[in-house]
C-alpha cells in the first residue's frame, strides 16, 4: 500500500492576513514536512500570508451593508463548507471553539486526526457574557475529548484547562512565538511619523482594540500629560469616533495603521519601548503570553507589561521588560524613572528571549505530533 501525500487542514474562524499564530503554524508544518498539503480555511477573514498553501474563504465581507448581505454571507459559508468536505483530510487543526464543532464532525466524516489549537482560554475573555460561556463550555466538554492533540498558549491556561476537562488530552504549550526576521534597528518610519525629537522617547503599541487592552487607560494617561518627554504611538485598527476624537485632541500620541507582518519588527524597531497594558479583569489576560512580547523582541524593544503573572514571569525570568504598578495612574511616573541605560539592558534581554531555543523547540513538538498524525492517518487510506 502506497501513502498518498499527508493533507492537512487548518481551519479558523477569523482567517487573517496578520494572524501571527496561524502563519507560524503553516511555516512549522511546512519547514517540518516533506510531500504535505496544506489548506488554511476560514469562515470569514482574507487570505493568509502563507506561502504555498492552498486557502479556502468564507465569507470575506461580513460587514457588506447591502440588504444582502445576510444572505450572501450565509450561502458563502455553506459553500466554503461543502468545499472542505469534498475534500480528503488527514489531520484537520481547529483553531477556536466555533471550529471546532465544524472539525470534529469533518474529523469524523474522514476519519481524519482532531487537533485542537486553543489559542487563548476562551472561557473567560475580557468582554464575554456569561451566555458565551456556558456555550463554550459546552463544546468543550463535548468535543475535546475527540482529540488527538490538544494546544495552548501558556502552563497557565494548560493547568486550567486540565482541571475543567478531565477527558480531553493532556495540552501541550505552543507559545504565541512569532515568526520574524530579526530587526535591522534602522527604521525610522515610527519616529518619523510620531514627530520625535532625539531627545524624545516613543512608547508603542500595536495590536487589537478589543475590550480589556488597556487602552483607555492608556490614552488617559497621555492626555493628563504622560511620563515626561514620552511620546505614544498605537499601531492599531481604526478606534470608534469618541476615542479617534480625543486621541487626535493630544498631540503626544499618535495613531497609524497596522503594518504588514514582514515589516512589524523593522517599524516597531523605530520606538523605544513597548507596552503591554492587559487589564487584569479576566482568567485569559492574566495567564496570556501575548505575541506582542515576541515582535517587541525581535525589534530589541523592552516592554512594560501589567502585572500579569505569565508576562511578569518572563519579563522578569528575561530580564526583558518592566512590570508596572497596578494603578493605572502610577503608569506614567514608574516610566518616567526608568533610565536609558535600564532600557537598553532590557533591550538587549528582549532579543535574547525572542532567540530562545524554548520557543523553537515547542514549534518542533507542535510539528511533529501533527504531521505523525496526519501520516499515519494517509497511510491507512493510501492507495
Amino acid at each position: 500500500m502506497q501513502a498518498q501525500s499527508p493533507s492537512i487542514l487548518l481551519l479558523a474562524y477569523y482567517l487573517t492576513r496578520d494572524d501571527p499564530r496561524l502563519s507560524r503554524q503553516v511555516r512549522l508544518l511546512r519547514s517540518a514536512g516533506q510531500e504535505i498539503q496544506i489548506t488554511a480555511a476560514g469562515i470569514y477573514g482574507h487570505r493568509l500570508a502563507c506561502a504555498d498553501s492552498h486557502v479556502i474563504v468564507g465569507a470575506a465581507s461580513p460587514r457588506r451593508r447591502i440588504w444582502l448581505a445576510p444572505f450572501l454571507a450565509r450561502w458563502e459559508r455553506i459553500s466554503a463548507l461543502h468545499r472542505l468536505n469534498e475534500r480528503r483530510w488527514d489531520a484537520i487543526i481547529a483553531s477556536d471553539p466555533e471550529t471546532l464543532i465544524i472539525a470534529a464532525n469533518l474529523a469524523a466524516r474522514h476519519n481524519a486526526a482532531l487537533i485542537y489549537d486553543a489559542h487563548e482560554f476562551y472561557e473567560d475573555v475580557a468582554g464575554g457574557s456569561d451566555g458565551r460561556t456556558s456555550w463554550v463550555r459546552r463544546v468543550h466538554e463535548r468535543y475535546l475529548p475527540m482529540a488527538r492533540h490538544f494546544f495552548v498558549p501558556s502552563a497557565t491556561i494548560a493547568a486550567r484547562y486540565a482541571h475543567l476537562y478531565p477527558g480531553a488530552p493532556p495540552a501541550d504549550v505552543l507559545a504565541n512565538a512569532a515568526a520574524h526576521r530579526r530587526s535591522s534597528n534602522c527604521d525610522s518610519r515610527l519616529r518619523s511619523q510620531c514627530g520625535a525629537s532625539r531627545s524624545d522617547r516613543v512608547l508603542v503599541y500595536h495590536g487589537s482594540i478589543g475590550a480589556g487592552r488597556g487602552l483607555n487607560e492608556l490614552i488617559s494617561l497621555f492626555e493628563r500629560g504622560g511620563p515626561p518627554g514620552w511620546k505614544l504611538a498605537l499601531v492599531t485598527s481604526d478606534f470608534g469616533f469618541e476615542m479617534q476624537r480625543r486621541i487626535s485632541a493630544c498631540r503626544e500620541i499618535t495613531h497609524t495603521s497596522r503594518v504588514p507582518h514582514e515589516e512589524l519588527a523593522d517599524y516597531l524597531s523605530g520606538a523605544d519601548a513597548g507596552i503591554v497594558p492587559y487589564a487584569l479583569t479576566c482568567f485569559n489576560h492574566d495567564a496570556a503570553l501575548p505575541n506582542k512580547l515576541w515582535d517587541f523582541g525581535a525589534a530589541s524593544l523592552p516592554c512594560f507589561v501589567t502585572p500579569a503573572r505569565e508576562m511578569s514571569t518572563i519579563v522578569r525570568v528575561f530580564g526583558s521588560g518592566f512590570v508596572l504598578p497596578a494603578d493605572p495612574a502610577e503608569w506614567g511616573a514608574f516610566i518616567a524613572s526608568t533610565s536609558s541605560e535600564a532600557l537598553a539592558a532590557a533591550g538587549r534581554a528582549a532579543l535574547r528571549f525572542f532567540s530562545n531555543s524554548q520557543w523553537d523547540e515547542q514549534g518542533r513538538v507542535f510539528a511533529s505530533k501533527v504531521l505523525a498524525a496526519a501520516a499515519s492517518l494517509s497511510v491507512k487510506t493510501g492507495v
